[in-house]
Formats: C-alpha cells, sequence, structure tokens
C-alpha cells in the first residue's frame, strides 16, 4: 500500500486548524463544542499517526526489497536445507547430531562445519539441556537478504523462522544469521549467528 506523504501533511492541517477552532471555542465559553472538538482533534492526531505508521511500513518494505534485488534462487535450497537441519532438533541426540546431518547434506564448507556452532548441548552447558529441559525446535522458514553480489559470492543477512517449545511454554523465534554463499562451489562458506528474538520482545541466546 502506498502512501501519499500529501496524505499526512493534510491530515496534520486539519489537526491544526482544528486546534485553533477548539481554543476560539474555549474564548466563547462554549464547553460542549469544544469537548466535541477536543474528540475530533484527537481522532485526527491518531490518523496522522497511522498514516505516519504505514508510511514507515512501506518504506522499511521498499528498503527490505532493494537489498533483495538479486537472483537467490541458486542459494536458496542450500539455505532452506542448511538452517532445516540446524533449527530442528526436539531431544539432546538429535541436537548433538546435526553436524553430521549438515555435512552429509553438503551444503556447507569445512571451514563452518568446524566453527564452532555445532558443538554438543554439554560442551555448551555442562549437561544433557534439550533432555533436562525438554526443550524442541521446529524449522519453519528462511529469508536471505542479499547485500553483495561480489566474486561468485552472495553476502548477506538470513533471517530464520522457527517454533521453540518445552515443557512450559512455546514462543515464535526469529533467529538472524550473517552468510556468505559460493555459487560455484553450491555451498555456504561463512555463517555466522547474530542474535534471536522471540516472539513478544525477549531475545534469544541460541
Amino acid at each position: 500500500m502506498q502512501i501519499n506523504k500529501d496524505t499526512i501533511w493534510k491530515a496534520t492541517t486539519v489537526l491544526m486548524l482544528l486546534g485553533t477552532i477548539g481554543t476560539g471555542l474555549w474564548k466563547g465559553s462554549q464547553q460542549q463544542a469544544l469537548t466535541t472538538v477536543n474528540n475530533t482533534v484527537q481522532s485526527a492526531n491518531e490518523h496522522v499517526q497511522q498514516l505516519e505508521t504505514k508510511l514507515n511500513e512501506v518504506t522499511e518494505k521498499e528498503q527490505i526489497e532493494y537489498t533483495n534485488d538479486h537472483v537467490t534462487q541458486s542459494a536458496d535450497k542450500v539455505i532452506d536445507t542448511f538452517f532445516k537441519e540446524v533449527r530442528t532438533y526436539d531431544d539432546s541426540a538429535s541436537y548433538n547430531t546435526r553436524k553430521e546431518r549438515v555435512a552429509k547434506a553438503g551444503v556447507v564448507s569445512d571451514k563452518v562445519l568446524n566453527n564452532g556452532m555445532f558443538k554438543t548441548d554439554k560442551e555448551e552447558t555442562g549437561e544433557s539441556y534439550i533432555d533436562n529441559t525438554g526443550m524442541s525446535v521446529t524449522y519453519n522458514n528462511a529469508q536471505f537478504y542479499v547485500n553483495t553480489d561480489k566474486d561468485g559470492k552472495l553476502s548477506g543477512r538470513v533471517l530464520v523462522n522457527s517454533t521453540l517449545r518445552n515443557t512450559e511454554y512455546e514462543h515464535e523465534s526469529t533467529a538472524v544469521y550473517d552468510v556468505t554463499y559460493d555459487k560455484e562451489l553450491g555451498q555456504l562458506v561463512n555463517v555466522k549467528y547474530v542474535y534471536g528474538l522471540l516472539k513478544g520482545g525477549d531475545t534469544e541466546n541460541d
């Protein structure tokens, strides 16, 4: 939806005019009319805020589409396969075998396989954390936003959407990774976890 900035300007002008009218009515002691005008002013103010919000949403959407204005089909299947293995597990055994599954799929370089992101839960926490907490993660989808296409490599950011569960809660999660995809090799040659967000505003440490 394209929002015309002139619309916001007109709405703001109406708001200013209504404020002027409200002042005149106050001087005339017409309290009931002033209440009506104040309600109209509030409504106009809310409308302006809504327009500004929509304009920001459109701007952000256009920026995302611009930065993703590259042919990424060659990388999409690799990215989907990789993150499906990384972000899908329901016990310590399936968590601890992610590296083997990714290696078998052949979608990453040795550098990625050995960059430390595939430690077992016991190596990371000192316990069989996944089993002990009843935690599970289900991969939903991933979106690759490219910001450079250079020397046969696509580099950018991947937003990975998953569902996290344990015995007490269920949350939607978005994990953010910086990645580099080598078009000739057909592999991810660099993957770096940036941060994760749970629906509701919490931060996920992963």
